[in-house]
Formats: structure tokens, sequence, C-alpha cells
């Protein structure tokens, strides 16, 4: 039934059609590809009201769809999903079966890695009571208080501050 749900998210596209946002593509030099995987990111995000760091996630986790998989963390996806977060999920237990089929079905569908993004900000949000920096933060790195060196916990920091930087640069493409 899980791999169902999975197999579902992916077939699921965004009823994006891709508008121009001349302002990132003449500032950042992305493709038509990038801007409409970044739109589909932004309007996947619902009414949440995360389109704009959804999308921005997207832009700097995988420079909008281009750079896929991350086999240092493992992660992978247009927001680069741990695969172990994507495994437990779905309750999928940690084989090597397992972790590809996770790996290709994020690789292969924006909605799904969307989707467990939301979930994961969301799970965040509420562990720091709204606080949004704690929050993007947190999503990349998890418990970032908890980590001894200060490198570490600097480079989680300054994750918030570029994702967020993105976030402004996206919302000037007017998608909301």
């Amino acid at each position: 039934m899980k791999k169902i749900l999975i197999l579902f998210l992916v077939s699921v596209s965004a009823g994006a059609h891709s508008s121009e946002c001349q302002y990132l593509k003449d500032t950042y030099n992305l493709s038509d590809s990038q801007i409409h995987n970044l739109r589909i990111s932004h309007e996947l995000a619902g009414d949440t009201g995360m389109g704009n760091i959804l999308a921005a996630i997207s832009f700097y986790e995988s420079s909008a769809g281009i750079n896929l998989v991350n086999k240092n963390d493992p992660s992978a996806g247009h927001h680069h999903i741990l695969l172990s977060h994507a495994l437990s999920y779905f309750g999928l237990e940690a084989t090597k079966k397992n972790l590809r089929f996770v790996e290709d079905a994020l690789i292969h569908s924006v909605g799904l890695s969307a989707h467990i993004a939301l979930q994961e900000l969301g799970w965040w949000l509420n562990r720091h009571k709204g606080d949004l920096f704690k929050a993007i933060r947190s999503y990349n790195q998890g418990y970032y208080w908890r980590l001894k060196s200060r490198k570490e916990r600097t480079r989680s920091y300054n994750y918030a501050i570029k994702v967020i930087k993105k976030a402004n640069e996206v919302e000037k493409c007017g998608w909301g």
C-alpha cells in the first residue's frame, strides 16, 4: 500500500503552466526548465503559505531541478529529501532495493519531493513554535543546536539565511 502511495505521488504533476520570471532568468542565468521547476515547487505548496520557501529550497538544494542527487547525505529530489527520512515517511525498511526505489521516486517526482519537504518543514515549524528561521535551519541539519561543532551550527544558520534570501527573490516572480 505504501509503495502504491509513492507511485501515486510520483504520477501527480502540478498543473503549472510555465510562466516567465525574467527577473530570476536574468539575475541567476536560469533556464526555462529551472524557472518551470521553481514555479511547480511554488504551486505544490498550495495554500500552506510556503510557496516561496519551497521554491527557494529547490533553488538552493538542486539548482531548481538540475542536481537531483547528493550521495554524501544521501538525499534526492528537487528539495533534497534525506533517503532515510523518505523511507521512514513511508514505513519502508532500509534495504538497498527500497533505497533505490525511494531515490528513483524522489528524482522523478517533484510532487513527492515537495510533499515530503512540506511535511518536514511543518514538523520543524511545530517543533520550533512557528519560528520559520529555526525550522529552515532544522530542515537542513535537524537538531543543529545539539551539534558540538560551531562550524556546523554556523552552516545551518547560513543555510537559512540563503534560503530566505532566495525566497525573497522568488517572491519577485509574483506567483503568489
